[in-house]
């Protein structure tokens, strides 16, 4: 028995259910990216059983001084910060297409308190492998791989007038016996942060770390209008 053959207008019909299938499944399969940084922000926030806030600080990340890959999605990523409870949650967003990603790290929580007012959290960097021809001859021996991160800095002490931020890579068997805070003091990668607007609690920072290899290690301190150190606050990921 020869089964019908269905109207044009059914097979119409099946193929935009089949079209309108393949593209949710595409943007399922490629992590829902969002149309606006915000709203991959919300849904970051929801997908981790967060409230969204209103979103208080945001900007556009865009390297100073290493130049990224191509394969590197870090140039163009939307970073925001939006209220939460007693703190802040950060995320990051990178472009997808048209779209905006999900952030490949977990959502940030700050949360600053009265014991510890001064935290940091590491929004996205770049790597490149850069020559100095004055090391030798060997093209593989010549250079070394630099990092340039930007980081965000919140501190709600209301005398903080600037914010210094050490970083680099600590390694404990070729520290000489220094903690991570007295090492980053001596060796680490020294830059100043700049406030996002005169009564913001949130600082950013941009700078390219010494190469090296160890754990990843941050040491901020804030200082009031007259230099005296207000605070400090070091991570060491080792």
């Amino acid at each position: 028995m020869k089964l019908p053959t269905p109207s044009r207008r059914v097979r119409l019909v099946l193929s935009i259910l089949f079209l309108l299938f393949s593209l949710v499944f595409y943007w399922w399969a490629s992590g829902s990216p969002m149309p606006t940084p915000g709203l991959a922000h919300r849904a970051a926030l929801l997908s981790y059983g967060l409230n969204p806030g209103p979103v208080v600080a945001q900007g556009t990340i865009h390297f100073q001084e290493i130049t990224p890959s191509p394969y590197d999605d870090g140039e163009g990523s939307h970073w925001l910060v939006s209220r939460q409870g007693d703190g802040w949650a950060v995320t990051s967003h990178s472009r997808a297409g048209l779209f905006w990603s999900q952030p490949k790290f977990p959502v940030y929580l700050l949360t600053p308190s009265e014991d510890a007012p001064l935290v940091v959290v590491h929004l996205q960097y770049a790597s490149a492998y850069l020559l100095d021809e004055s090391i030798g001859e060997n093209p593989f021996d010549n250079g070394d791989w630099y990092w340039e991160w930007v980081s965000l800095a919140v501190c709600t002490l209301p005398d903080v007038a600037r914010i210094e931020l050490y970083q680099g890579w600590y390694n404990f068997s070729e520290s000489g016996g220094l903690s991570p805070r007295d090492w980053l003091l001596e060796y680490g990668s020294a830059a100043d942060c700049t406030r996002l607007s005169p009564d913001s609690p949130f600082w950013l920072c941009q700078q390219v770390w010494n190469p090296g290899e160890g754990a990843s290690s941050t040491l901020a301190r804030a200082y009031d209008a007259q230099g005296d150190l207000l605070c400090e606050w070091c991570s060491y990921d080792g």
